[in-house]
């Protein structure tokens, strides 16, 4: 679907709101990406109407969350979420509000967010309400707090990291009073639930430049104050240097692991490290797996002898193949090949991996063609199974797996033919040394 049917659906919510008496506009995150011409991916509706008033006009609605005036209204393709103009008052631990009070004044409705560049609003017939100049921001390549900016972070000290990843993702500057708000008041930063940091990292890490984002953190220092300790992260971050921002930002946009591992590399943090950084933010155990692997990877390939042949260094990333798995070693293909072209288009970046650079070119070059070339990639991909080697000896055991695992680097190798008569020939022969 596209983003003009969701308008249009969009705008059929704003149309019964306004035949019914009611006020209601477009705001928040659909305005200010309209403004700034990117992508929109939902389309949030505030209204003078209270949620009790939205769900009688609507025929399907889902009540969300009535504590802050909040209605889910569903359409015939989307579904949007309404709220009644409100506002808060005396936050708890500089993140929740302790009261909402709804209000009938879109004015005194916007003052409560966090950013002019989401303190805008948009009519039926498309005409912006912006009493806190978000465009002019916007269009100067400025976020600021709206209002006073001590007091919006006090409120919300989440809305600090918020800033450096909206400022990240956008391409902004942050504004001086905003700025300097946000180094007076980090330490609140310790209120905030890791979860939420995480959340904001993400994406941030996968979003436009990643690297502003790093660099603002590295400036600011925010992620000293955080609830659970990340500080080798932190102390890490001072080593970044401008040099770095091709590695960060050149991957495509959503690779997250790979600009994780590339961070976590050009930072000199090992697998443990990174895995440890990733766990104390609140990361999945699948998003923590992947890039420990990745990183471990590399350093398994940095173990390649100074006096390297081609030989050895294939033999060396089949063993890498089948330690890691293809994805693994097929993700730190593409960073190596990615620290190749960084390189030969601007020669003066160092390269941010253990390895020198005739080792990482050899891989960037011959790395694909190696792993498409094995024959087998687990021992799953062996012409015969372990219930196949039951009878060549009277009892089970872990030899079972061994045998399998020296099949299987055989054939990977190309020493040994996938073919069942012969892998069993050669197991007859290994067993012996096995037990």
């Amino acid at each position: 679907m596209t983003v003009t049917h969701m308008e249009a659906e969009g705008k059929q919510v704003l149309q019964q709101l306004l035949d019914a008496g009611y006020e209601g506009y477009f705001v928040g995150g659909y305005v200010r990406d309209i403004v700034a011409g990117k992508e929109v991916k939902d389309i949030d509706i505030a209204t003078s109407a209270t949620p009790e008033q939205v769900m009688s006009i609507f025929e399907r609605t889902v009540p969300t969350g009535l504590q802050h005036g909040t209605v889910t209204v569903l359409c015939d393709t989307f579904q949007f979420e309404v709220t009644t103009f409100r506002t808060e008052s005396s936050y708890i631990h500089h993140r929740r509000p302790e009261k909402v009070e709804f209000v009938t004044n879109l004015h005194e409705d916007l003052k409560r967010r966090d950013f002019t560049m989401n303190a805008m609003a948009m009519d039926i017939e498309g005409k912006i309400i912006d009493p806190f100049h978000g465009h002019d921001d916007l269009q100067c390549g400025i976020i600021r707090c709206v209002g006073n900016a001590i007091e919006r972070l006090e409120e919300d000290a989440l809305r600090m990291v918020r800033c450096v990843r909206f400022a990240a993702n956008f391409g902004l500057h942050i504004e001086e009073e905003t700025w300097n708000a946000i180094l007076e008041k980090k330490s609140l930063l310790q209120h905030i639930a890791m979860e939420r940091i995480q959340i904001e990292l993400q994406k941030m890490m996968t979003g436009r430049d990643p690297f502003q984002g790093i660099w603002l953190l590295k400036e600011s220092g925010l992620l000293h104050y955080t609830k659970r300790p990340i500080t080798l992260f932190a102390d890490a971050l001072e080593h970044i240097t401008m040099e770095h921002q091709h590695h960060v930002n050149a991957l495509p946009l959503h690779n997250s692991i790979s600009r994780w591992c590339n961070l976590f590399t050009l930072l000199g943090m090992n697998a443990e490290e990174a895995s440890t950084c990733l766990r104390h933010l609140c990361f999945s155990n699948q998003h923590v797996y992947d890039t420990k692997q990745s990183i471990q990877c590399v350093h398994f390939l940095s173990e390649l002898n100074d006096h390297w042949s081609e030989e050895e260094a294939l033999y060396q990333w089949r063993e890498a193949v089948l330690l890691y798995g293809k994805d693994v070693v097929q993700r730190v293909l593409d960073l190596f090949s990615l620290d190749k072209h960084i390189r030969e288009e601007i020669d003066t970046v160092p390269s941010i991996y253990p390895l020198s650079s005739d080792v990482i070119y050899f891989f960037a070059s011959h790395g694909q063609r190696c792993m498409d070339d094995m024959k087998v990639y687990t021992v799953k991909d062996l012409q015969l199974s372990g219930t196949d080697l039951l009878p060549l000896h009277p009892e089970r055991g872990s030899w079972i797996r061994e045998v399998l695992h020296q099949l299987m680097k055989e054939v990977s190798h190309g020493q040994l033919a996938n073919e069942r008569d012969v892998l069993m020939s050669r197991a007859k022969s290994i067993i012996p040394e096995l037990t």
